[in-house]
């Protein structure tokens, strides 16, 4: 990860903070020991490129492991035949025995790498169906909706899991919570709450006091944010393999 370190000013307030500028995957350097054979090289990722027509599911093999997100998923099915359900980033395990599904275009590339890692899968299917809601209305409606569920029960919500529901990237769930935390709506009182994940959030609900510049200012880096979501799913639905990081894969019909 290559990032640069910098200073950040704002009415007054000075913090630090990092600009991420690249990333790629780690590497091992293999040294050839005298006598020893080298290992044999793995065998090239298979991948089916279905990203540029629409893919019914019995064209899908009944047995993989699935990544489908998006507002528009069913949570539930009522049988194997029926629609394709919400199967989140966070469910997938190692199972290179399974080929690996990505239903719908994912809103990074450094989601899609980790995907490949984490799923160790052999096969690929790559499909980019549209399940997901970029528009600023949309996802703000979604995260209020998420964050007033949380407020019926114990006031936690997890930002990983927000994101997996609506396709979409941490840091979009990040600005649409300021944002409403600036409009009155909640109030963001504890991050990282003891005996929880890193990214819980616990809130209440909020005082209806308005802050108008400053939901301003997380409106306008949301919309920043949702531009660059948007640009990246472009950008995964036409990009040759290679430039997916998927260069030496034979591709399948």
């Amino acid at each position: 990860l290559v990032y640069t370190l910098s200073i950040n000013e704002f009415r007054g307030d000075r913090t630090l903070q990092l600009m991420f500028e690249g990333i790629r995957s780690a590497e091992r350097d293999l040294l050839a020991e005298p006598g020893r054979a080298e290992a044999p090289a793995p065998p090239p990722l298979r991948v089916y490129d279905w990203r540029t027509h629409a893919v019914r599911v019995d064209e899908l093999p009944a047995a993989a492991s699935w990544v489908a997100e998006g507002a528009s998923l069913p949570l539930t099915k009522d049988s194997a035949s029926g629609p394709v359900v919400y199967s989140p980033r966070l469910a997938v395990s190692a199972a290179p025995e399974l080929p690996l599904v990505i239903w719908n275009a994912p809103p990074s590339l450094s989601l899609l790498e980790w995907l490949r890692e984490t799923s160790q899968a052999k096969v690929l299917y790559l499909c980019a169906e549209a399940t997901t809601d970029d528009t600023l209305d949309g996802v703000l409606k979604q995260v209020a909706g998420m964050c007033k569920f949380a407020l019926a029960r114990d006031g936690l919500i997890y930002i990983d899991r927000m994101a997996a529901r609506l396709g979409t990237t941490e840091s979009v769930i990040h600005e649409s919570l300021l944002w409403l935390q600036h409009r009155g709506l909640i109030e963001l009182v504890e991050w990282s709450p003891e005996n929880e994940p890193g990214d819980a959030v616990r809130i209440t609900s909020g005082t209806g006091v308005r802050n108008n510049a400053e939901a301003d200012l997380r409106q306008a880096r949301l919309e920043e944010e949702l531009n660059e979501v948007r640009a990246r799913r472009r950008y995964y639905r036409r990009a040759p393999l290679r430039d997916l990081g998927l260069g030496g894969a034979a591709v399948e019909d």
